[in-house]
């Protein structure tokens, strides 16, 4: 069903956009007795009517809105069609002295798959095309071929290797690109039945100002009869879609930020049409934006004061069209076999009933379409529902109880088809909301988010765009163009679908667009707006989220994938169930395991043929996994010990000869090859003390050391053989925050008597004095630029110092909670606190953070396109956000 609502996505999209037809210099038209509107098709989707160009087209061009706009493919191909017809129009207008204002636009399907514009005018006086283009505009009659059709000849130019078709019919001019179109424009002036006949296009042109720059007249159905033209599979049928309602008609209006176009509708008396199902209903607030995601991209919703009343307006609406017998047979069978009584449940259904989807472009994209009923007493509303309900299905999530439901698709069943979501099986209860989703995971997702208070009212962006629009009506259709064009675009046919190729990057400031309708007697008030937030920064993108199956046990790991070139996430869950996605969010594959993992992973060219494996220990085995998720030979390896930390993986001369070493709490470091066999000539001897920390490695003078990471009095520096090559003769014992070492071969610790300890390759060490550095501070070398520059910082409880190689204080910055662990990423320091992270850099918090974790994250760039991706953990959902 997602197609179908994306046909309402695309007609407010072209509205947006058919308003560009007419944006060049027509500046000396003026109105004439017989309107062009007698030649327009009956069939228009659209009629744009420019009552002042001079004004219409300074609003454009000044406008940000139309600037940020002509981004879009589209809207430059837009540009080049109405400079061929400005071209034209200017040297009648200096030849013939003409002085025509008002001309209209008019798009309507030409064909099976194709549509077409219609440019109409009046010049106010008879003109003869032919004299026009031989004469006038110096063209060969061979340039011009000519048709005779119903008495009326048609000429066609070819104009930049495009086709373009004139005629002229009781003094008015038109022309389309489309020859089919021009000969029912030609039809159309000797009907009966014209637009200015039209019963319902009459009462709705009569409500226009005609001191607007433009007006704008649309006819739901006739739109959504275009859809087929624009999207790549030809799309079902819906009652609703194709019944919505008739003429509308409105004023535009454009700011420097936004376009709106208000006005009047005008749906049949008879229930016919969906929107007269509303009749007698009042408007309403749209508080389900309290609770759905802050990253919703689409919601559509209906308003009641009286849901009975709408009910029974639907069942109407179903009769008008010989639909009702079905609806009412699968109505008897829920009564009879679940003892579902559709008229008491109506009872306690409330103001809004509606759908709504996320922007995640998660490859499961079925989990991001929801249904939803607010109701006045949910108690009650549950208790109509049980016999629908599977009790032996529920799940207990943080609180709320996931319920499976026999009936898949309730709220389009209740209300109608245009609600239609495919699959919505689970449901829950939040607030007085009866949410439904199409997976348990979906609807974990919306729980979290409102739990967090991470909805659509509080987010910034909505914030700003709520300032241009009502907070109440009987038709709400939000739609954020920014998130959601991905989305469209995916949907349309190839031609479409090069037309509105974009910069990404200039659409992300359309944060908003808006269809509202309120019931009037007998025209409903409605209301479409577009919002350019210029100053908005789209701080954080949701890229993919994922569900694991339970809750997070290490941090995500970031692997490079030798195919894509990219890179892919690693995560286990506290059910040691390991898992890898790709950089789009894919899950490539899951496998279970015995055990947690120690610390983080590594990869190693186990076969020398430049595909990577992925090498992880827990306490005891040691593993080995291919991209595929299978074990590679005989792994894994049960170890003869219990280890102690994550093991550390060296290529001494990058020649693919790995060394693999790991602690056991005996003391002893053992070392492996890549095959899992000890290493024969490997000189450790064990300590008396544990070692938790990673080996590091590092060479200096072209001599090799082994940090051996011992944190009571036994700390060295070990040669490749594993003897000790530097001793550091101190009796400092250090806090659990890891040694840490900089390109000088320099160790850097933290003392327990809250001192920072430093030691040089000679085996000498010192203990330095930091303002603010105590045992729980975490501390971390910033290598600005590998070979000179460097900068150290630490914390204290909730606060960040950044100071010089001379302990100079730099910076230094608080966040609203203690700090846990920081690291830094191309530059960018990462703080992360149990329930947040930040990242700042050059003296300022990036925008978008702080952002709400439970504890576990990484920050890199997977997708090497040279922006931040933070991937962060919130139960037992994974999300990757893009700065």
């Amino acid at each position: 069903m997602i197609i179908k609502y994306l046909k309402i996505i695309i007609v407010f999209f072209l509205i947006s956009i058919i308003i560009f037809f007419g944006y060049k210099n027509y500046l000396k038209f003026s109105d004439s007795e017989l309107s062009p509107l007698i030649l327009v098709p009956i069939n228009a989707a659209f009629v744009l009517k420019v009552n002042n160009m001079e004004k219409f087209n300074k609003r454009l061009t000044e406008s940000k809105i139309f600037q940020q706009s002509k981004h879009l493919n589209y809207i430059n191909e837009l540009h080049s069609n109405i400079n061929i017809i400005d071209s034209i129009i200017k040297i009648l207008n200096k030849t013939l002295r003409l002085q025509i204002k008002t001309i209209f636009f008019s798009t309507h399907r030409s064909s099976y798959n194709n549509a077409a514009v219609l440019f109409s005018a009046n010049p106010g006086k008879k003109i003869n095309l032919k004299n026009v283009l031989s004469k006038i505009l110096k063209l060969d009659t061979k340039e011009y071929p000519s048709y005779i059709y119903e008495k009326a000849n048609i000429y066609k130019l070819e104009i930049n290797s495009k086709s373009y078709f004139l005629s002229e019919k009781g003094g008015i001019f038109f022309g389309s690109s489309s020859k089919l179109l021009v000969q029912d424009a030609i039809r159309q002036y000797g009907s009966e039945t014209n637009l200015l006949k039209n019963n319902a296009f009459i009462k709705v042109k009569a409500t226009i100002n005609g001191n607007a720059p433009a007006n704008l007249y649309y006819n739901f159905n006739n739109l959504f009869s275009l859809f087929d033209i624009y999207t790549k599979e030809k799309q079902t049928k819906n009652l609703f879609l194709e019944n919505f309602s008739d003429w509308t008609a409105t004023d535009i209006f454009i700011k420097d930020n936004s376009f709106f176009a208000n006005g009047l509708t005008f749906p049949a008396y008879d229930n016919s049409q969906f929107l007269r199902t509303l009749k007698n209903q009042k408007v309403t607030n749209n508080d389900i934006c309290d609770i759905i995601p802050h990253n919703t991209s689409l919601v559509f919703e209906t308003g009641l004061i009286n849901a009975k009343l709408f009910f029974d307006n639907k069942n109407i609406f179903l009769q008008k069209h010989n639909a009702f017998y079905e609806w009412e047979k699968r109505k008897r069978y829920l009564e009879e076999n679940y003892n579902f009584d559709l008229n008491e449940f109506l009872k306690y259904v409330d103001n809004e009933v509606g759908i709504f989807y996320i922007s995640a472009e998660n490859n499961n994209s079925f989990e991001q379409k929801f249904s939803f009923i607010e109701s006045r007493d949910i108690q009650q509303s549950s208790i109509f529902l049980s016999g629908l309900i599977n009790t032996k299905t529920k799940i207990e999530y943080d609180e709320f109880k996931i319920f499976n439901i026999a009936e898949p698709n309730l709220v389009s069943f209740i209300f109608g088809d245009i609600f239609l979501i495919e699959n919505n099986p689970y449901f829950v209860v939040i607030d007085d909301y009866l949410v439904f989703g199409n997976s348990i995971a979906a609807l974990e997702y919306v729980i979290d988010n409102f739990k967090s208070n991470n909805v659509l009212s509080t987010s910034k962006h909505f914030k700003e765009f709520a300032k241009q629009i009502s907070d109440k009506s009987n038709i709400f259709f939000y739609l954020n163009p920014g998130k959601s064009f991905n989305s469209l675009a995916s949907k349309l046919n190839m031609q479409w679908r090069e037309l509105l190729t974009f910069n990404e990057d200039s659409l992300r400031n359309f944060t908003g667009f808006v269809f509202q309708l309120n019931v009037g007697t007998p025209l409903f008030l409605n209301n479409i707006t577009l919002f350019y937030d210029k100053n908005y920064k789209e701080e954080l993108k949701q890229e993919w989220y994922a569900k694991l199956d339970t809750t997070f046990a290490i941090k995500p790991q970031i692997i490079y994938d030798y195919i894509s070139k990219k890179e892919q996430v690693f995560v286990q869950d506290r059910s040691n169930k390991i898992y890898l996605f790709s950089s789009d969010g894919k899950k490539l594959w899951e496998k279970q395991i015995d055990e947690k993992i120690k610390g983080g992973i590594s990869q190693i060219d186990f076969y020398k043929n430049k595909k990577l494996q992925i090498l992880f220990n827990t306490e005891n085995q040691l593993y080995l996994i291919d991209r595929l998720g299978k074990f590679v030979e005989d792994y894994p390896k049960n170890l003869d010990f219990k280890s102690t930390n994550q093991h550390a993986l060296f290529d001494y001369k990058n020649d693919r000869n790995y060394r693999i070493i790991i602690a056991a709490k005996d003391g002893m470091l053992y070392n492996y090859d890549k095959k899992g066999i000890q290493v024969k000539g490997w000189k450790y001897k064990a300590i008396q003390n544990i070692i938790h920390d990673k080996l590091q490695y590092f060479t200096k003078n072209n001599k090799d050391y082994i940090l051996c990471p011992s944190k009571d009095k036994n700390l060295s520096l070990l040669a490749r053989n594993g003897s000790r090559r530097v001793i550091y003769n101190t009796d400092a014992s250090f806090t659990k925050n890891p040694l840490q070492l900089d390109h000088h071969g320099t160790l850097y610790g933290i003392t327990n008597d809250e001192k920072l300890w430093r030691g040089t390759l000679d085996g000498n060490s010192t203990e330095i004095f930091l303002t603010n550095l105590t045992n729980d501070s975490k501390f971390i070398i910033n290598n600005i630029d590998t070979k000179t520059e460097q900068e150290f910082v630490y914390t204290n409880d909730k606060k960040v110092f950044i100071v010089d190689e001379k302990f100079n204080l730099l910076h230094s910055f608080e966040v609203a909670d203690i700090i846990k662990e920081i690291f830094t990423f191309n530059g960018n320091l990462v703080v992360l606190t149990d329930i947040e992270l930040y990242v700042w850099k050059d003296g300022e918090m990036k925008d978008g953070t702080p952002i709400v974790t439970d504890g576990f994250a990484e920050v890199s760039d997977i997708d090497n396109d040279g922006k931040l991706n933070l991937i962060i953990s919130r139960d037992t959902f994974i999300f990757n956000f893009e700065i």
